[in-house]
Order: structure tokens, then C-alpha cells, then sequence
């Protein structure tokens, strides 16, 4: 048995240091002394873990099929390794045998109501990856993810739960079929500050905490400070299979970490939305 730990919400962005990003991820693993599962929910036009993969398989630039492109220095420190499984990665530094990390691949989908849909253990080639935003209804993407054997989680969102869309929300987690699903969860981010009340349905519903970080410079470096553990039987060469597997099983989760306070939340949407502000007016 062996207990694993996992940021349930993962971003790559390009204003990250990749560098930094499998660092601290790295540092991590070795400091709780266990694998560490990065579940990437990429957003639209983010091909990542394409490109991490291409970049495992030694494709060539020239040969690459991918839209996301990647500077091969930033990953000069570690090494990028293909698993049993088309739809995760593994990552050890470089001159370490034991991969400590793995990469699962992941989508994160806008319904057609305005809720994210995020489907974790996809591959990189179905069809719900092209799914254009606004495509379908919430419903629709929760069960074409779980008809597709991924991970479906809805992730809290400021505002996105509230009104219709809250409504919407509270109907698909009180489900009878999606509560009987044992890969149906709710999703709780880094961003539900403290000491922000528990949403009802988050005691009706199994959930996974994750980052869930903005694409700010530097943020990388949070990788992992909010997630859960889970334990059970674990095979390097099948890391989301043995997750599947726990989770199937429904597992007991426990989460890790802690979620920011009211002022690093205001803080950092500040932030955001002045980078963004300052973008628009570069691009006008």
C-alpha cells in the first residue's frame, strides 16, 4: 500500500517558469517522501501535456503535431518519461532512477451555461479535447467525461455557483445517478478563502481539492500547497490506473494543505485583473 498525494487542479501557463513548476512539484514528492499526481485540467488553446509527451518521445520540431510549444532548456533538469499509459507522464530529476511525480493529462471545459467541466484522465486524442467552449450543456460534459472513463469534477469558481448557475450545479451534484458514480466529484481550489462557508453541496458530494493557480508570474512556485492524499495500491508504470482504481473503490480522501486567507485572495485577483487590464490595453 502506498499513500500518494495530488493536486486535483492543475494549470501550466505561459507565464510560468517550467523550470520552477517541475522544481517545486519535485521538491514536494521528496519532502512528503511519496509520488506526487499532478491532475492538468488545460484550458482552451494549452496543449502541454502533448508537448511534455512529444518532448518524452524525442519528437522532433520539425515532426510536432502540437500547438503548445516548449523550450527544451527548461526542462534540461529533469527528465520526461513515458508511462504503460497514453494518458499520463512521469517526471525524476535528472540522474535519479525513481520517477517521483507524474503528469495525468486532463481538459478543462466551459458548458454551455458559463459552469467549468473538468475531465481528468483523458486522452489527448478524443474528441472531448476539440469540445469548443459553450459546445454543450453541463450535464452533457459531465456525462460524456464519465462516458470517456475520466475523472469528472465541477471546481468552485467565484460567482459561478450562484443564481442559475448554483441551481444547476446543486441539481447535478444531488443526482442520484452522479452520487452513485464513484468518479463524479466536486472540485475545492486554493481560492475559497478562508474563512469562506462550505458550500451545502460539498456535504453531499465527494471532493477534490486542487491549486487551481492564476497564470500569474511566480505562481508556479504554489504547486501543490492544496490537495489530498489517498492510499492503496500504486504502480509507477500505471499512475492514473491506480488512481482510477482507489477512486473506484471510493477510497477514503483526505486533504492537504490549506486554502488562502480573504486578503491573499483579494490580493492576488487584484493582481490579476490589473495583468489582464494591462494586456488588453497593449493589445487595443
Amino acid at each position: 500500500m502506498t499513500t500518494v498525494y495530488v493536486d486535483g487542479h492543475v494549470h501550466v501557463y505561459p507565464e510560468y517558469d517550467l523550470t520552477s513548476f517541475f522544481r517545486c512539484g519535485l521538491e514536494l514528492a521528496n519532502s512528503v517522501n511519496a509520488p506526487l499526481l499532478l491532475l492538468l485540467a488545460e484550458s482552451y488553446g494549452h496543449h502541454y501535456f502533448r508537448a511534455f509527451a512529444e518532448h518524452a518521445a524525442s519528437v522532433t520540431p520539425l515532426a510536432s503535431r502540437c500547438e503548445t510549444r516548449i523550450d527544451p532548456r527548461t526542462l534540461s533538469k529533469v527528465v520526461v518519461g513515458v508511462t504503460q499509459e497514453p494518458i499520463s507522464l512521469s517526471v525524476r530529476p535528472v540522474g535519479s532512477r525513481g520517477a517521483t511525480m507524474f503528469l495525468i493529462a486532463g481538459r478543462q471545459l466551459l458548458s454551455r451555461e458559463g459552469i467549468e467541466v473538468l475531465v481528468i484522465a483523458l486522452e489527448p486524442e478524443h474528441a472531448l479535447y476539440s469540445s469548443p467552449a459553450g459546445g454543450h450543456s453541463a450535464k452533457e460534459l459531465v456525462h460524456r467525461g464519465l462516458d470517456a472513463g475520466g475523472i469528472v469534477v465541477l471546481p468552485w469558481g467565484f460567482g459561478k455557483w450562484l443564481g442559475s448557475r448554483g441551481r444547476l450545479v446543486r441539481g447535478l451534484a444531488d443526482s442520484v445517478e452522479l452520487k452513485s458514480h464513484p468518479l463524479f466529484f466536486l472540485g475545492d481550489i486554493l481560492a475559497r478563502c478562508w474563512p469562506w462557508p462550505t458550500p451545502r453541496v460539498f456535504r453531499s458530494q465527494r471532493v477534490l481539492p486542487g491549486t487551481d493557480i492564476l497564470p500569474l508570474p511566480g505562481f508556479e512556485a504554489r504547486l501543490a500547497s492544496y490537495g489530498f492524499r489517498i492510499r492503496g495500491d500504486f504502480s509507477a508504470g500505471a499512475p492514473s490506473g491506480s488512481l482510477l482504481a482507489m477512486l473506484r473503490r471510493r477510497t477514503p480522501i483526505e486533504s492537504v494543505g490549506g486554502r488562502d486567507s480573504m486578503l491573499e485572495t483579494a490580493g492576488n485577483q487584484v493582481r490579476y485583473r490589473v495583468r489582464g487590464l494591462g494586456r488588453a490595453q497593449k493589445s487595443g
